[in-house]
């Protein structure tokens, strides 16, 4: 059995050492040549006097910065990669926040990432050629513990500070084995990432393809405002499984990319991030109509995904995509008010989680880590953790759980209680509307529709007066572009509500 995620790649690179191990738009390495240059890095970061600790990654996603993270972990460190396009003043904090001494960077971002953080070592990736010290690493693997942490994802936290996840070998281990052989991941799969690294959609990719000696395809992230250029991508390079968030796969079908290319090799597609619109997902099915579809839920507290739906190639699912059952090995509950155990179909309560791939916590933030991984009051025999998500489900009559919306985007408006998202969703299934967003503009107290589409605003509205309450239709209907999406393909709320111009033509 495998307790590191380290033993992944070693593995791989005795059984599959010449293989494609993985490939970005400048070159290729070889699952022998992956794990040597992990080894190079590793060892020279040993030698700088690295050891369990912080290591930092400010460069972008590529074969040299997957050989990077990788030789962080066989160092016995643990990664945290830095999104380049951040302010400068949150990335000093993340910085500050892990207490990290060594940034590891490319030769195009050396000198800025040495002007961001002067008082850190930066070490340029493409120079750690130390010959691997086989005697040292063998060392360190032998004392590394399954929980000792891997990686530290930083999500926005309530109070505006940078919140930093922090999940142990263990986890992605439990998780990958399961999410491999649930999906009939091989080695003969080439899975083509689109999420960033700092994004832990990005840990099924690359650990997936290091389970089960599968090829890595980097698709740039320029390529994602450019629907020719990753529909070449995908077939030159044979993709036969993607892992995308749900706006990516939204961006190709309204570029009508299929239209100019079909990727006729993906056989698995798995989306999750958002709800996913079925005008959208009708698209793919249309021109992709033998591929596997499946639907992931979860948070980065838990390790990538808890719930997973396989959908059935007959139903159109006008009435919305349940997000399944639990992934082997892992508890999901519906909490109810006063922690009560919501088992029937249709009652509403918050998904909690329990198992290994549970987080460890929030990074140095042992406050925040009590007031969200708590006993679980569902098991009363010994202690056991439990994550509250925040999201809200309830059950459909065939026991999958069907995702409501955040508990904290719930609103009250004039008196009701109201889930954006279901009005999102309505608003998606309309004629000309392309993608949906619903804010309330809590000052106005107004419920404003955003959406990009060719539809105008009064035809949106008598689309939504057949499905929806009266105090759910919107009371103003803007037309955009698109709809902005943060960097890991969401919509990004804070960006559309300041595109707010109130009916009198003043903007607030």
């Amino acid at each position: 059995m495998n307790y590191l995620a380290i033993d992944y790649l070693e593995r791989s690179a005795r059984r599959y050492a010449d293989k494609t191990a993985v490939v970005d738009i400048h070159g290729r390495i070889t699952y022998a040549e992956l794990n040597t240059r992990a080894g190079e890095i590793a060892t020279e970061l040993l030698e700088a006097g690295c050891h369990h600790e912080s290591v930092a990654i400010y460069a972008v996603k590529s074969v040299e910065t997957t050989c990077a993270l990788w030789g962080i972990a066989r160092a016995g460190c643990y990664y945290t990669f830095l999104d380049l396009g951040q302010p400068d003043s949150r990335l000093r904090k993340i910085a500050e926040k892990l207490g990290t001494r060594y940034i590891l960077t490319d030769s195009e971002h050396r000198e800025e990432a040495g002007r961001l953080f002067p008082d850190r070592q930066v070490m340029d990736i493409a120079l750690m050629r130390h010959k691997p010290d086989e005697e040292k690493l063998r060392c360190v693997r032998e004392g590394m513990c399954c929980q000792d942490p891997l990686y530290v994802n930083f999500t926005s936290g309530t109070t505006g500070e940078p919140k930093g996840v922090m999940v142990g070998h263990l986890s992605v281990v439990d998780f990958i084995d399961v999410f491999v052989e649930t999906f009939s991941i091989t080695d003969r799969d080439v899975v083509g990432n689109q999420a960033p690294y700092d994004f832990d959609v990005s840990v099924k990719d690359i650990y997936s393809c290091a389970a089960v000696g599968a090829t890595l395809v980097i698709i740039p992230r320029e390529y994602f405002t450019k629907p020719k250029d990753i529909m070449d991508y995908l077939c030159e390079e044979k993709v036969t499984t993607i892992i995308w968030a749900v706006s990516a796969m939204c961006f190709l079908s309204t570029m009508k990319a299929f239209y100019y290319k079909v990727p006729e090799t993906i056989g698995k597609i798995m989306f999750s991030g958002e709800v996913m619109p079925v005008r959208h997902l009708a698209i793919w099915r249309q021109f992709l109509p033998d591929a596997t579809y499946v639907n992931l839920y979860g948070p980065t507290e838990i390790t990538c995904n808890c719930t997973y739906y396989v959908l059935d190639a007959a139903n159109d699912y006008a009435d919305g995509i349940p997000i399944g059952k639990p992934f082997r090995n892992e508890k999901v509950y519906l909490a109810g008010e006063e922690d009560r155990l919501i088992q029937k179909p249709g009652e509403q309560g918050e998904i909690c989680v329990a198992g290994i791939t549970l987080a460890l916590g929030y990074y140095g933030d042992e406050a925040e880590t009590a007031r969200r991984f708590v006993r679980n009051p569902f098991n009363s025999l010994y202690e056991e953790k439990m994550y509250r998500t925040g999201d809200l489900a309830r059950y459909d009559e065939k026991g999958d759980l069907c995702y409501i919306g955040r508990s904290d985007a719930q609103i009250k408006y004039l008196g009701h209680r109201i889930e954006l998202s279901e009005i999102e969703f309505y608003a998606n299934r309309a004629e000309g509307v392309e993608r949906a967003c619903c804010v309330f503009m809590e000052e106005r107290q107004r419920l404003v529709l955003f959406y990009a589409g060719e539809s105008d605003g009064e035809q949106v509205r008598h689309f939504l007066e057949k499905s929806l309450p009266p105090h759910m239709i919107p009371g103003q209907y803007i037309r955009v572009e698109q709809i902005p999406l943060t960097k890991n393909g969401k919509m990004d709320r804070r960006k559309i509500a300041a595109q707010y111009v109130d009916t009198e033509g003043r903007k607030v």
